[in-house]
């Protein structure tokens, strides 16, 4: 996918699970993923299972960690960048804008 001018490789369907990344100079790679609030809810809630889950001496199982819930949104994106699914909620009303002469 070719590169914009900051160096960014956008994803291919803004609107469906946002990523984007870019690669710096020392040859690290800064990634923007744009969830949901829900999704943000359920990430926090799992990492703070996680973290009760250690400090008591157990671990959950049935408990996504990041790095599980990231990946999953990373193969979303992909499939639907794959079938080339960009479904946009939203679509502007107002054809166009009368000018006042």
């Amino acid at each position: 996918m070719p590169r914009t001018d900051g160096g960014f490789l956008p994803s291919r369907c803004p609107r469906i699970g946002s990523v984007v990344a870019r690669e710096d100079q020392s040859g690290g790679v800064q990634v923007t993923v744009v969830l949901t609030k829900k999704q943000l809810k359920q990430m926090v809630a799992a990492m703070g299972q996680e973290r009760s889950a250690r400090a008591a001496g157990h671990r959950l199982a049935a408990s996504p960690t990041m790095e599980q819930v990231l990946l999953s949104l990373r193969r979303r994106h992909m499939k639907r960048g794959e079938k080339g699914q960009c479904r946009s909620r939203w679509r502007p009303e107002l054809q166009s804008i009368p000018e006042e002469i």
